[in-house]
């Protein structure tokens, strides 16, 4: 009767997210791969910075690149199907 109700607990458990939360923190697409698909969006491109993060309960890469034109591109990058959540552009150029 104790090992069912601690099947029953763990099942509970993993159905209100505890197995969603350990899904999430191995994505599928590695940060190489969030490298190559940003700079496939922004052909040019260099990669300044990749962060892994968490929006919205899904595991994201943040990834900023420069243009040839000097400008800042920021991109979320779903880790998990490669989708390219958010895409931003600041025009304004640095003076440094």
């Amino acid at each position: 009767m104790k090992k069912i109700a601690v099947v029953l607990s763990m099942m509970v458990a993993f159905a209100l997210g505890g197995g969603a939360a350990a899904a999430q923190s191995s994505p599928r697409l590695a940060m190489e791969g969030a490298r190559r698909i940003a700079v496939e969006h922004v052909p040019g491109a260099q990669v300044e910075s990749i962060e892994q993060d968490e929006e919205a309960g899904r595991v994201v890469y943040e990834v900023e690149l420069r243009d040839a034109q000097g400008r800042e591109h920021e991109l979320v990058i779903d880790a998990n199907d490669g989708r390219v959540i958010r895409s931003e552009v600041d025009d304004e150029q640095d003076d440094d």
